[in-house]
């Protein structure tokens, strides 16, 4: 019998918990992020539901910045046709499976709205209590490890390459294309055409008579003196 005992390959402290990224590369994909949240295909591609909403990204009076209550924020919400984000937050709410929930995180939900803020004069008592919204406020001091950071440059800052050859400004400066055609000239080993050997040579097709006769003579003779014997 067996008491007490331990697990087979136990975890261990120094299993591999986090994957070192460059700072360069986690502000690159801060700011990538952030242009990307006005693009409305790719937002609705991330299953937001902005298809009534007037314009991505959407700017109000800074008075909303004073509602307390969230009936108020509510009724803004549907004025200005974003409940329907909300509405698909409410939808798929269920219960984590799994050993989440001993973790305290009992439930799951989608992502909602994301509201940037400049003061709190009660937006966050307003909306804190509507499933899916983030709020974010941007009053913060500047980090002092962000200095002179520049987001890197594309090669090619217009991409409409074919327009910008053909401007009148470009077709100026440029010289006038040559139109004159270079025909390639195919050479033939003289060698094995003897049109092009007589044109290098003349006196090659009496060079080849003369070795045809002399072949022819010989031939002869060896074939008379195997006659003889």
């Amino acid at each position: 019998m067996c008491c007490g005992g331990c697990m087979f390959a136990p975890t261990k402290t120094w299993r591999l918990w986090h994957c070192r990224v460059n700072t360069t590369q986690k502000r690159y994909a801060i700011c990538s992020a952030l242009a990307a949240s006005a693009l409305p295909v790719l937002v609705m591609s991330k299953g937001h539901r902005i298809e009534e909403a007037p314009e991505l990204p959407l700017v109000v009076e800074d008075k909303v910045e004073g509602y307390k209550k969230t009936k108020e924020a509510a009724l803004l919400l549907k004025k200005l046709k974003a409940w329907n984000d909300i509405k698909k937050v409410y939808a798929p709410q269920r219960m984590r499976p799994g050993k989440g929930k001993m973790r305290n995180h009992h439930h799951i939900q989608h992502r909602g709205p994301c509201i940037i803020y400049n003061e709190d004069n009660g937006i966050i008592k307003a909306f804190r209590n509507i499933p899916g919204i983030t709020l974010l406020n941007m009053r913060h001091k500047a980090a002092s490890l962000k200095s002179n950071y520049n987001l890197p440059m594309h090669k090619m800052l217009n991409t409409d390459l074919s327009r910008i050859l053909k401007s009148p400004e470009i077709q100026r400066a440029l010289r006038a294309s040559h139109k004159k055609i270079h025909r390639r000239v195919l050479k033939k080993n003289p060698l094995k055409h003897l049109r092009i050997m007589l044109k290098l040579n003349p006196y090659a097709k009496t060079m080849s008579q003369n070795t045809i006769l002399r072949q022819a003579k010989n031939h002869k003779i060896r074939m008379d003196r195997q006659q003889q014997h």
